[in-house]
């Protein structure tokens, strides 16, 4: 690991010690209070919670992996959603929102067996917020990912928060708003992120996360409680973005499912490779019956 990452992340035992600690560091919070009393969400301040940050809540391999840790953290989960953020499918995250891949798991050769279903007209939805765009049968793209969440992890979305109107309010763009936004984590929860420092992700690590953190630490004596989400040694791979098996069968039972194709087969791009080499057998999602791995050290908002 190298010292960035060193400097990023603190282990997820450690963090769920220190979070507490510093929960109950009154001077602490009225110093965080002072600084960013703008906006403070009522959210955090009756218990710390374990976050996760993304466009929508939608109960992918990742999401699923990220309530695990929270049970493990023994913080209540909390999804923060940006859902006023526009589409466009050369990011990663908003085009797996668009087509969903659902993972059965690999083959007798190893191959992964997947089968694919486009939600949404990409051409149409290129360049409008999420919040706007429909599903090809009429249902927000919002909604539709929070359905099916109800039904892969019931309850879930009860732990789901639109942060929309705090973003546009605290300055729209991630370099104004994020040291504010990781401020979050210096005493009121944990954010369970991968930072990559690698392809076009580097970019936005260096120059936007980290000066944030450096920041905080510089004004605060202490830096913000980020854990990694994922294995570094697979963080980036779209595994992390596929359905478990059985979310096909909620989508294909849908009174809506009309206008949605299933197809079967491999991926058609590299964009929805993934070369996760792991064998399912502990290394999947504990909600989905497989143990996952524990004590496991796309940008959120």
């Amino acid at each position: 690991m190298s010292d960035e990452m060193r400097f990023i992340y603190t282990p997820l035992e450690v963090a769920r010690r220190e979070v507490w600690k510093r929960w109950n560091d009154r001077k602490l919070k009225e110093r965080i209070d002072a600084m960013f009393q703008k906006g403070w969400p009522d959210f955090f301040r009756d218990i710390p919670k374990a976050v996760l940050a993304r466009n929508i809540a939608s109960p992918n391999m990742e999401l699923i992996h990220f309530f695990d840790l929270a049970e493990s953290a023994a913080l209540p989960p909390l999804v923060l959603e940006y859902t006023e953020d526009r589409f466009t499918p050369k990011n990663q995250e908003k085009y797996f929102l668009g087509k969903l891949f659902f993972y059965g798991g690999r083959g007798r050769k190893g191959g992964q067996k997947l089968s694919a279903c486009r939600v949404i007209d990409f051409n149409g939805a290129h360049g409008k917020k999420l919040s706007q765009i429909q599903t090809r049968k009429g249902e927000s793209l919002p909604l539709f990912h929070h359905r099916i969440l109800s039904h892969i992890l019931p309850g879930a979305e009860k732990s789901v928060v639109d942060m929309s109107s705090w973003v546009l309010a605290n300055g729209k763009t991630a370099s104004t708003f994020y040291a504010r936004y990781l401020s979050f984590f210096i005493c009121h929860g944990i954010l369970f992120e991968n930072f990559i420092l690698q392809y076009e992700e580097e970019a936005f690590t260096r120059e936007v996360v980290l000066p944030a953190i450096l920041q905080l630490e510089s004004l605060l004596g202490v830096k913000p409680l980020i854990v990694p989400l994922c294995p570094f040694a697979n963080e980036s791979d779209p595994y992390w973005k596929y359905y478990p098996e059985e979310t096909e069968k909620v989508v294909s039972a849908s009174k809506e499912n009309d206008g949605f194709s299933i197809s079967l087969g491999e991926p058609s791009s590299a964009r929805e490779k993934g070369s996760f080499s792991e064998s399912d057998n502990g290394h999947g999602p504990r909600h989905l019956g497989v143990s996952s791995q524990k004590g496991l050290f796309e940008v959120g908002l």
